[in-house]
């Protein structure tokens, strides 16, 4: 049926006629949560559609394929915003405001009163044993999940684990002390 039209009215059909529901499919994914990226979601999904046009053409169930394609884009917004939200710090209110102001003697609220060294080693005198020493062979020695699987006598993801709930623990932590 597509295979007589170029490439440009193919994507222009399948555009009319399956984008509003693509849309409102992205939009219930994303729970609200992200309004501003299902737009983005859509636009990835057809600009994917574009890419993949010849071979697309003769796909047997060309919806099924851009709500797939759609739902595929959605999980990279999660995954997108998951690291973001891993690497961030929480900031104590004051500190957030002064940021927020552009306060011209941040240097002097943040630095003086921040001894970085002094905070790490609170920070790791918090931690048990073994999360110290995990902490010393993965952050400062820079060994590799397989190095610390065979240290450890431990599966590759369980050493992923426990790099993530410690990762996840110090940043608890660093919260509570900021």
């Amino acid at each position: 049926m597509y295979s007589l039209k170029t490439n440009g009215e193919f994507l222009e059909e399948i555009y009319r006629s399956h984008a509003n529901r693509i849309r409102l499919f992205c939009q219930r994914l994303l729970r609200g949560h992200y309004t501003d990226a299902t737009e983005e979601c859509v636009q990835n999904t057809f600009l994917h559609a574009g890419q993949q046009a010849n071979k697309l053409k003769k796909h047997p169930n060309i919806e099924g394929w851009l709500y797939r394609t759609s739902r595929n884009q959605v999980n990279n917004v999660f995954r997108k915003c998951y690291i973001q939200q891993k690497y961030e710090v929480g900031l104590h209110c004051d500190v957030a405001d002064m940021l927020a102001c552009g306060c011209p003697f941040l240097d002097e609220v943040l630095f003086p009163s921040t001894n970085l060294s002094k905070l790490v080693e609170e920070l790791l005198n918090r931690l048990n044993s073994r999360e110290q020493e995990l902490y010393e062979d993965y952050f400062r020695q820079h060994l590799s999940i397989l190095e610390l699987s065979a240290k450890y006598s431990l599966s590759n993801t369980a050493v992923t684990s426990r790099i993530h709930r410690l990762r996840k623990k110090i940043k608890h932590l660093l919260q509570e002390v900021l």
